[in-house]
């Protein structure tokens, strides 16, 4: 009993924070990739339209809101599967299901964040495309060719 009463308080303490941590560090940022916001060098970078930053960041907002949410779910069911692990008698189908949810819930987020990508190109043009693709090349010490 004691030790479901200490996980029921890990779990509201971690879906309590794990918002703020979210939203403090972010999902990403543009600055490194196509991943977020888009930091001022960036922007210069690609030369960047107001309208082109008011877009991307209104799929940032979009994004960081459902990314965060998926993450808390994924958070608070990594918990669970923790607490069903250390139940005497481990019931493999609940294992199992819990298993197959938090496989889902990755799945998700992987999803979302490809689609926010191709969203985020999408609003670039073929030139910006090619000056996002080589500012991050350089900035990740990749020149040239893409290596496999």
């Amino acid at each position: 009993m004691k030790g479901i009463r200490i996980a029921g308080i890990v779990l509201s303490v971690v879906a309590f924070l794990a918002p703020m941590v979210w939203a403090e560090f972010g999902a990403w940022s543009l600055g490194t990739g196509l991943h977020g916001s888009v930091c001022p060098e960036m922007a210069s970078a690609l030369n960047l339209t107001e309208d082109q930053k008011q877009i991307l960041q209104e799929l940032q907002d979009a994004y960081s809101n459902e990314f965060a949410s998926l993450k808390n779910q994924l958070f608070s069911k990594n918990a669970e599967l923790r607490i069903l692990w250390e139940e005497p008698g481990k019931d493999r189908e609940k294992l199992s299901a819990m298993h197959e949810e938090i496989s889902t819930l990755r799945q998700q987020l992987n999803q979302l964040t490809m689609q926010y990508q191709m969203d985020c190109l999408d609003v670039l043009t073929p030139d910006q495309q090619a000056a996002l693709t080589k500012t991050t090349a350089e900035r990740h010490g990749v020149h040239g060719k893409h290596h496999p």
